[in-house]
């Protein structure tokens, strides 16, 4: 079965993947955010697992970061996201130089790698809808058909662009420590969600980059912007795309 026909029948059985680990790569658009499926949700992702140590982690990860950059040139949405291990993370410099994706240090006792049974070099692709489509290692290279792969996945993406914004009340509300946003984007633009409490004061900043057009989704742990839990109450969330804000009531439970 070649891994045209594997993206289709992978997609159906397996569940969706995600993790929050912080982009620590100067250079990308998401630096210094929680990322993770997620977080770049719409778009589909390219996950590598790798050391910044090794020489062979770093040349398939640049031979990664080629195809992306070759890929969005073309308008494709997605994202690539390396994932070292805190132990090398002075060695952080060998993926960020030159790479402008995103590059995340899993710390000890590494449960990103764990929870997604991830071997040095393995790639995993996820789909625009969160399902996972591909899983391989990639020590002698990257698949041949790995853009064909891509650029078939991009073709069903576009198909499910919606037709119009749509802010989605935030679920489940009331909540107790996690709750999902949901919003639709007709159109690329730049996006900006914030959480407030009632006294109008700044508690997080969940998103403020650019994203594409899409069906996407955040989540809120419960946490300002120094990761301390908040106290229970209601808090106000404000998304602000383009020149128009909307906003929806949150209420926390403890």
């Amino acid at each position: 079965m070649n891994n045209i026909y594997k993206l289709f029948f992978l997609s159906i059985l397996i569940g969706q993947y995600d993790y929050s680990l912080e982009d620590m790569n100067p250079t990308s658009a998401s630096f210094g955010d929680i990322v993770g499926t997620s977080y770049f949700e719409g778009n589909i992702t390219l996950h590598y697992f790798g050391h910044y140590t090794w020489g062979v982690c770093t040349a398939r990860f640049e031979q990664l970061n080629d195809l992306y950059n070759a890929l969005k040139s073309e308008g494709v949405q997605v994202e690539l996201i390396g994932i070292g291990r805190d132990a090398h993370i002075n060695s952080l410099s060998n993926w960020t130089n030159g790479n402008d994706a995103s590059v995340c240090a899993d710390e000890y006792p590494y449960q990103t790698w764990n929870d997604w049974g991830a071997s040095q070099r393995d790639l995993f692709v996820i789909g625009f809808d969160g399902s996972l489509i591909l899983h391989q290692n990639v020590t002698s290279g990257i698949p041949d058909d790995l853009e064909e792969i891509l650029n078939t996945l991009a073709l069903g993406q576009n198909q499910n662009i919606p037709g119009r914004f749509t802010l989605h009340q935030n679920y489940p509300n009331p909540f107790n420590p996690l709750t999902t946003i949901a919003y639709d984007l007709s159109q690329n633009t730049e996006m900006n969600i914030t959480i407030y409490d009632l006294m109008g004061r700044e508690v997080k900043t969940l998103l403020h980059r650019e994203q594409t057009a899409g069906k996407r989704r955040i989540q809120w742990n419960a946490t300002n912007n120094q990761n301390q839990p908040v106290s229970s109450g209601t808090y106000i969330l404000l998304v602000k795309h383009g020149e128009v804000t909307e906003s929806r009531k949150m209420i926390l439970v403890k």
